[in-house]
């Protein structure tokens, strides 16, 4: 009974080492498959990393950016609205000295006409511009 151990057990030896001579090419393209999806993983993983890197970059640049604009255009709206106001303070100023044509009548004859009654009653030769023009036409300058 022993050498009949021995017997199936040389047999049994015989057909493990076929079998793993058979199979030991798969077992090695199945650990050649499972590095690769390894390091395809590890690589997807990197991609990700720098793509999410990257969004959130462009994402700041681009905040950065909007602020900016922003910004910019807090200071248009700011400087507009001061023009705006002194134009308007100008404007009223400019009404309110003008006054109505009653009072302007009356300041003349109270003697005190303004610079701007006393240009328009004044004959457009007296006007500097105008004398300036009549001279250089007459050749005399």
């Amino acid at each position: 009974m022993l050498l009949e151990h021995e017997e199936a057990e040389c047999t049994t030896d015989t057909i493990i080492a076929a079998v793993l001579h058979k199979i030991n090419p798969a077992l090695d393209s199945m650990g050649k498959a499972a590095d690769q999806t390894h390091g395809m993983a590890s690589d997807t993983r990197m991609v990700v990393d720098q793509l999410y890197s990257t969004g959130e970059e462009t994402r700041n640049e681009l905040q950065k950016g909007a602020d900016a604009a922003f910004e910019d255009i807090q200071k248009a709206t700011a400087y507009l609205k001061d023009e705006g106001s002194k134009l308007s303070i100008a404007a009223a100023s400019v009404t309110n000295g003008m006054g109505n044509m009653e009072d302007r009548q009356h300041n003349v004859a109270l003697g005190r006409a303004t610079y701007a009654d006393t240009l328009n009653r004044q004959l457009l030769s007296d006007h500097l511009s105008t004398l300036a023009r009549y001279w250089v036409k007459k050749g005399r300058c």
